[in-house]
């Protein structure tokens, strides 16, 4: 057996990105699971003070970690951008032709 053979995940860079790269996949992919539960039990609930203290029981988590999701959900990509020109939301097809003008 050589010294390669005993090398652990700890003592090989290699394996430990590829380690690190599963669990932080892991926790990402538990993360969005997470989200999805949360965005059932506001819907359940209902949008109101004290809610998240509730989705935070229910699931074993914190309430920080709630905030957190809340959060992560409003801020997904598909929500429109402001314009930083008028402060409205991002008039897309005249920026892309060019016009600066809103």
């Amino acid at each position: 057996m050589s010294a390669q053979d005993s090398m652990g995940w700890a003592d090989d860079p290699v394996r430990g990105a590829g380690a690190r790269r599963r669990y932080n996949r892991l926790r990402q992919d538990q993360a969005r699971f997470r989200q999805a539960k949360v965005v059932n039990l506001l819907v359940e609930y209902g949008w109101r003070r004290g809610s998240g203290v509730h989705i935070a029981r229910e699931l074993g988590v914190s309430e920080a970690t709630v905030s957190r999701d809340i959060q992560a959900i409003f801020a997904l990509p598909n929500r429109p951008s402001h314009c930083p020109l008028c402060g409205g939301v991002e008039h897309s097809e005249a920026r892309d032709q060019g016009d600066d003008e809103c």
